[in-house]
């Protein structure tokens, strides 16, 4: 689940992640990916804690699993931060600078 989540968030904001290749305005996502990547972590967490009582080589490769998407959850948060104060409104443009000019 923390996988397709992870996966769910970085299609929905592909576009912040090579603003070259898509110029103008574009739906603002932010909100759904902040939720996404808020389940990755906790089905990553909730993966460790499950796993944890059974044999040491399945809670360990759980663990080193989670982390993994949990570091990629972390990566995209870092991609996506920019635009975070355009929660508010509908579309959103990145200006030459870098940074996000919000729309409604």
């Amino acid at each position: 689940m923390a996988a397709v989540a992870l996966l769910v968030s970085l299609a929905a904001t592909v576009e912040a992640g090579n603003p070259e290749n898509f110029p103008g305005l574009r739906a603002n996502h932010g909100l759904l990916v902040l939720v996404l990547l808020a389940v990755t972590v906790l089905a990553a967490a909730a993966a460790v804690v499950l796993a944890a009582p059974g044999p040491r080589l399945r809670a360990g490769a759980v663990a080193v699993l989670s982390l993994l998407l949990v570091g990629g959850a972390g990566c995209r948060a870092v991609t996506v931060a920019p635009m975070l104060h355009c929660l508010g409104h509908i579309r959103v443009s990145q200006q030459d600078d870098g940074s996000y000019r919000c729309y409604d």
